[in-house]
Order: structure tokens, then C-alpha cells, then sequence
């Protein structure tokens, strides 16, 4: 880290698919633990990129699909997301390292959920 100018970061993208509507806080609790984790490793910044699926997407998918790459999948299914989280940190803005010190359970996490209709 100490060799590394701009600091260590990460940057998570993910696609998932729910299996049911009410698994989104499952969901959520996964993605604190993961920025906890984030947190003590003491990265300079990091982005966390989720979308989900309709839970019925599972049943069309084919093995190609699901080999598809990041963006491919979701440009291919972008009619069956069911919402979108998104978080992004960055030490050295004061108002970033505000929010993600103001993350206390998973329930703080909703606020970063877009539901997509």
C-alpha cells in the first residue's frame, strides 16, 4: 500500500438475482458486511455496484447467460432488473467519509436501492 500513490481501492460490480422480492434485505446484510470489510482494510476508495433481477429471470436464463460478462447481462436483461444499489467511498472527500462512517446496520443501506419499474 505504502508503494501505491493513489491508495488501494476496489471496485465491486455484481449481478444478482433475487429469489424472492423480499430478499433484498438478505441482500443488503451481505453488501454491509462487505463495506465493513471495505472499511477495515483501509482502502482509499471503492465502488459497489449491484443490480437485481426479477426472481422469474432465473427460469429463462440459458448456460450462455450466464457466462455473459457484467455489462452484457445487463444490457441483454435490462427489462427484468428489480433494483439497483449503488455506493461509492473516497477518503478524501469529507463528505463520503461522513456517509460511510454513518453506516451502522444493514438497514442504513436501503437509501442506496433504486427499484427499477
Amino acid at each position: 500500500m505504502q508503494k501505491e500513490a493513489n491508495g488501494i481501492g476496489n471496485i465491486v460490480f455484481a449481478n444478482v438475482i433475487l429469489e424472492s422480492s423480499n430478499n433484498i434485505n438478505d441482500q443488503l446484510e451481505k453488501i454491509y458486511k462487505m463495506i465493513q470489510h471495505f472499511k477495515e482494510q483501509n482502502l482509499n476508495y471503492f465502488n459497489i455496484e449491484i443490480v437485481f433481477f426479477n426472481e422469474d429471470l432465473q427460469k429463462q436464463l440459458t448456460k450462455k447467460d450466464r457466462k455473459l460478462p457484467y455489462n452484457e447481462f445487463n444490457f441483454k436483461h435490462i427489462d427484468d432488473r428489480a433494483a439497483r444499489f449503488y455506493f461509492s467511498f473516497e477518503s478524501e472527500d469529507a463528505e463520503s467519509v461522513k456517509e460511510l462512517n454513518q453506516l451502522k446496520s444493514p438497514a442504513d443501506l436501503k437509501q442506496y436501492v433504486k427499484v427499477m419499474n
